[in-house]
């Protein structure tokens, strides 16, 4: 008789342990889950918000301007280097991707249109961004276009430029 009761205490005090973890595991998962949904709720909403605010134009507004002002007057030493001499090229297409993302950095001006989503959808005011330029081409004649920079391949003449705010 006393082994049974000892069984039964054994097995209801595993039981609620068991119960116990299981619980936690689910409060957990349904906690992560509805953090994603929102972080994914939320950058969607600025992804659309922005992408209206900065229409017809590159990165941020006025970001068109400054990557035009360095591509436009290269371009033709750009065709010329990447056709005769691709060595030459490669170097030179890093100083001016170099050039374009320092002065893209200097000029961003997402700072001032993130208070204005996060007031307006009433995130919390300390959100943080990233800005990032994956790809981009010239085209030196049409449906041929040329890589100068690519966030996949290194580039050991970029430097590579964080901009943190604390």
């Amino acid at each position: 008789m006393k082994s049974s009761i000892k069984t039964y205490r054994i097995i209801s005090i595993l039981s609620c342990l068991i119960l116990s973890i299981v619980q936690f595991f689910l409060i957990y998962n349904t906690y992560k889950l509805k953090d994603e949904h929102f972080f994914f709720t939320e950058r969607q909403l600025i992804n659309d918000e922005y992408s209206q605010s900065i229409r017809n134009d590159k990165l941020f507004a006025g970001g068109s301007a400054i990557i035009d002002k360095y591509i436009n007057p290269n371009l033709q030493k750009l065709q010329y280097l990447y056709n005769h001499a691709p060595q030459e090229f490669k170097l030179y297409q890093q100083v001016l991707c170099n050039n374009i993302f320092k002065d893209l950095v200097a000029k961003n001006n997402l700072d001032s249109l993130l208070p204005v989503f996060a007031k307006k959808y009433h995130f919390n005011e300390a959100l943080q961004y990233s800005l990032t330029l994956d790809l981009l081409d010239v085209a030196f004649e049409s449906n041929n276009y040329v890589t100068l920079y690519s966030s996949q391949e290194p580039y050991p003449g970029i430097n590579q430029m964080r901009q943190t705010d604390n």
